[in-house]
């Protein structure tokens, strides 16, 4: 039996627990996350962390830090008196932090970010695009507009005792104090997701992953772990075809979660994976196996159970405090976990399947019955200038930047970023510009691709507000060769002879050249003429060909 216990720690609400153990663990949570930060603001959170803890921890006592979409943590553990300290000094320095070395730590979490994402955030971009939830899959572009005045408003906003839960597996200490600053609640957005088409494929270079949206609730969490379970049954012990089946449960806001699951591919099984993958869903979705679920069940009964376990019940107490839902007892925890049946799991695989998002390697086979997330094509604005690449004609592209956005324009078709729904203009030194829209998508412009690429470098800096600017270090574009005359033309004059427009010219020159050769009795008339019959009978083909381009 738990007795989760809740107290007060200068205006910090508090849940502990007494395990009898002679050392003291805490977290310090606060409600704000990646999915609270805008792109051009990502990683203000995760600096003030490190900021924080810089220079703490030693000996007997560890400290750690983590944001995740909705929590900021702060954990320490080691002997009681020490892990008072430290939380009195921490609470201290976020409610007047002290902001020196803050490019020293930038470069640090610049290093940290090579080494963080995988399939699971990946997932979410696709879902959520370059906002909420979807923010966290990015390297933390924002951290360049960091700088002491802004983190100390943001730290004063977040950090404060209205925004904050402390949970300890141990009385709390007399001698703890919290001098946070006064503030407010900051409840949790809802999760929007830029998709409206599902099931919906995408491109996922590390494997298999199926992810969906589902109602938070203890069937949900049971359905991720099953779903693990099916996936490595079939790739794995079945096929032999992956090493490592995995899947993950992670709240986004007050009442959904994103559930995934996945495994790294051998490359033999990819043209049937996801047939294969939609079979196993619909099986779970029409009932998984009784056993299943009870070995579920048994297994997180035992977790609550273990003594050794019994700070997760009040952790997940400051959780649901901190995601504005009513904390649950112990008692009630059992009773939820034990009445987990069918029914409910079955509702969350509903719930996946109609909000379902597939990523798989390229190889792999689509099925018909799914669309592939793509960049949406559009009509190309009248009111827009296009700007020639420097290859024409070979590449035809033309690139604008006028009133209501900036667009990469191919022949009568356009991928475009308006400027109201622009989350972030990533610059280079030499020009170059990338536009990030709310879905996710972007467009680059090199400057040394376009004729007049300074003019379009300045337009978009220009049109995009200087707050989402986002310098960045070194050069963006790449190599760039300019292509002979000679090729940049003949592909152009390929095109033409093979039009319909170009076909008839021909078939007029050759008709002419077969009339005056007739005219002086020449021999090689009538090849002249033959050759200009079976053009003009061509030119309809080509004249239908070029339109169905068009439409």
């Amino acid at each position: 039996m738990v007795t989760v216990r809740e107290s007060e720690v200068d205006g910090v609400p508090c849940f502990w627990v007494e395990t009898g153990r002679p050392t003291l663990a805490a977290r310090l949570l606060f409600r704000q996350g990646t999915a609270d930060e805008p792109l051009h603001e990502s990683g203000w959170l995760h600096l003030l962390e490190h900021m924080a803890l810089h220079g703490t921890g030693s000996g007997s006592l560890h400290v750690n830090g983590s944001v995740s979409p909705l929590i900021t943590t702060f954990e320490t553990h080691g002997p009681p008196e020490a892990v008072a300290r430290h939380l009195t000094r921490l609470a201290s320095w976020l409610g007047d932090p002290e902001l020196r070395g803050v490019e020293r730590e930038r470069g640090v979490l610049r290093a940290e970010s090579e080494l963080r994402g995988g399939p699971f955030v990946n997932s979410l971009r696709w879902r959520y695009g370059a906002q909420g939830p979807g923010v966290g899959s990015y390297a933390e572009p924002g951290l360049v507009r960091a700088t002491p005045e802004v983190l100390w408003e943001r730290c004063r906003r977040v950090f404060n005792r209205g925004n904050a839960v402390l949970v300890l597996d141990g009385a709390p200490p007399h001698r703890l104090g919290l001098g946070l600053a006064d503030g407010s609640f900051l409840p949790p957005a809802p999760a929007v997701s830029v998709e409206s088409e599902f099931p919906a494929a995408y491109q996922e270079s590390a494997g298999l992953v199926l992810s969906g949206v589902v109602e938070r609730s203890q069937g949900a969490g049971v359905a991720a772990s099953l779903l693990e379970k099916a996936l490595r049954q079939e790739v794995r012990e079945r096929a032999g075809a992956a090493y490592a089946p995995w899947s993950g449960y992670e709240p986004v806001d007050a009442d959904t979660a994103v559930i995934a699951a996945g495994s790294d591919l051998r490359p033999d099984i990819l043209p049937t994976i996801l047939e294969k993958s939609l079979v196993v869903l619909e099986r779970l979705r029409s009932g998984a196996p009784q056993g299943w679920i009870e070995e579920q069940v048994a297994a997180r009964l035992q977790a609550l159970r273990d003594p050794y376990n019994a700070m997760g019940v009040a952790l997940r107490a400051g959780h649901e405090v901190l995601g504005d839902r009513l904390p649950l007892t112990y008692d009630d925890l059992i009773a939820e976990t034990e009445q987990t049946d069918r029914e409910q799991v079955r509702r969350a695989f509903d719930q996946l399947h109609s909000t379902l998002l597939l990523g798989a390697p390229a190889p792999t086979k689509l099925p018909k019955r799914i669309p592939r997330v793509e960049f949406p094509i559009t009509r190309p604005w009248r009111d827009t200038r296009g700007h020639r690449h420097r290859n024409w004609p070979n590449d035809g592209r033309r690139f604008g930047a006028g009133p209501a956005g900036v667009e990469l324009i191919h022949d009568h078709d356009a991928q475009q970023v308006l400027l109201a729904e622009v989350t972030a203009l990533l610059t280079w030194q030499d020009g170059t510009r990338h536009v990030v829209g709310r879905e996710g998508w972007g467009l680059t412009m090199s400057p040394a691709q376009w004729h007049g690429g300074a003019d379009l470098t300045r337009t978009m800096d220009d049109r995009v507000p200087s707050h989402l600017h986002l310098p960045l270090e070194g050069d963006g574009s790449g190599a760039f060769r300019r292509l002979s005359r000679w090729k940049r033309w003949s592909p152009r004059l390929r095109r033409s002879l093979v039009s319909a427009p170009g076909l008839a010219l021909l078939a007029v020159v050759l008709a002419l050249v077969g009339i005056i050769a007739a005219s002086r009795h020449v021999a090689i008339a009538a090849p002249f003429v033959i050759l200009a019959l079976l053009c003009l009978i061509r030119v309809p083909k080509a004249y239908f060909r070029g339109r169905r381009r068009l439409w």
